[in-house]
């Protein structure tokens, strides 16, 4: 592995992320399986998810520190395997009768406030800023990320409070979010250096890091497919269960 050009303290932000998503999803899993489930197939469930989460995890985690994502010049990003990933976490949500059921039970404040850990896309602006990847990529994926989680909190609000507009609020909040991760997803691959680069052709690559190399790798390995799937279910929440509204206004949530 090359050594890492960012800062210390950067760099354990963005492991302890990588880290702290995966056992709050699994937590989440864990309370509602216990709540909806029988006993027997809530501990499978329960059991099942953390092998899974964490199993991806751990696996991510050593092929990352062991160079396997790092791009070279005559070869796809490895970076898009995390894509067989995301169809599996989709699969195993939608597929699954025990998961469908949790599912319909979650809490769609809980699938808003979970994305508030994307502020840690600020890693991009930081790492954009030392030169390490090219502002075509950084500054979109950086600023969408960030965006995205400070409003997250904001979201969350307007879904418990059950404002008149918290639906219309949450949709637009969640095409933003599900768009920077599928427009940041395609511009890190289209402008790292490989077969497939046409973007920021003549950005010079420092040797030591790249999207594809520890530990900025964690953030599309491990945390965009979680955060993808979670915009998925909020989707179908929002287009398919009633929100009803208590409240006239954001700005008037305070006054019941």
């Amino acid at each position: 592995m090359n050594a890492n050009p960012l800062s210390p303290l950067v760099t354990t932000v963005i492991i302890l992320t990588s880290v702290l998503l995966p056992v709050v999803l699994w937590a989440g899993i864990d309370y509602l399986a216990k709540v909806q489930l029988d006993g027997r197939v809530a501990r499978r469930v329960s059991i099942g998810t953390a092998a899974a989460l964490f199993g991806w995890l751990f696996i991510a985690l050593f092929l990352a520190v062991d160079s396997f994502f790092a791009i070279t010049s005559d070869g796809i990003p490895t970076v898009a395997l995390a894509g067989g990933w995301l169809v599996f976490l989709l699969a195993a949500v939608f597929g699954i009768p025990q998961f469908r059921q949790l599912v319909r039970a979650v809490p769609i404040e809980w699938l808003a406030a979970v994305q508030t850990i994307r502020v840690i896309g600020y890693s991009f602006i930081i790492a954009r800023d030392q030169g390490l990847i090219p502002a075509t990529f950084g500054t979109p994926a950086g600023w969408g990320d960030l965006l995205t989680g400070l409003l997250a909190p904001v979201v969350a609000y307007a879904l418990v409070a059950k404002l008149s507009q918290a639906r219309s609020l949450a949709l637009a909040w969640n095409t933003f979010g599900l768009a920077d991760l599928i427009v940041a997803a395609s511009l890190g691959i289209l402008t790292a250096p490989g077969a497939i680069q046409t973007l920021a052709t003549d950005f010079v690559y420092n040797d030591a890091v790249q999207i594809g190399e520890f530990p900025l790798v964690l953030v599309p390995v491990t945390l965009v497919p979680l955060v993808f799937v979670a915009h998925i279910i909020s989707f179908y929440k929002l287009l398919s269960e009633p929100l009803p509204a208590r409240r006239s206004s954001l700005l008037s949530g305070a006054d019941a």
